[in-house]
């Protein structure tokens, strides 16, 4: 067995303690535990993992302001938290920018223009909405 001097050995547990507080940083930013699948409870929890485009390109330009997608009820106290941590918001003030229009979008299988959900939170999201983890969907 190799011996390990004192600087050699301080210098690993430093490095060590880093990667740990890093990725201890990274995992609660993005939620911690929580799947990648949505889980909501609401009317989305039958929503497809993948969407088709054919599917989701009416809920982009159709999606009506009226949807209510507030209703957190079927969620946690964590869970409410992670919608909080994402900024998100029922109405996106960017035109351009909505869940519609997200990678992270899941529409409801039945109603495309219906509360759907997101793969980064649970619970029901609006199509007009937004959170700063928006990422343009690929065409």
């Amino acid at each position: 067995m190799k011996k390990i001097d004192r600087k050699d050995f301080l210098r690993n547990a430093l490095a060590l303690a880093g990667v740990t507080l890093v990725g201890s940083s990274i995992l609660s930013a993005c939620g911690g535990e929580q799947p990648a699948q949505n889980t909501t409870t609401a009317p989305a929890e039958n929503a497809p993992a993948e969407a088709t485009p054919a599917e989701t390109a009416p809920a982009t330009e159709t999606a009506p302001a009226t949807v209510d997608c507030t209703d957190l009820s079927g969620l946690s106290d964590a869970d409410k938290k992670g919608r909080e941590n994402l900024s998100y918001v029922d109405k996106s003030t960017e035109a351009e920018k909505n869940c519609s229009n997200c990678r992270f979008w899941q529409p409801n299988a039945t109603d495309p223009n219906a509360c759907g959900g997101c793969q980064l939170m649970k619970g029901p999201i609006n199509p007009q909405g937004y959170c700063k983890s928006w990422f343009k969907k690929d065409a």
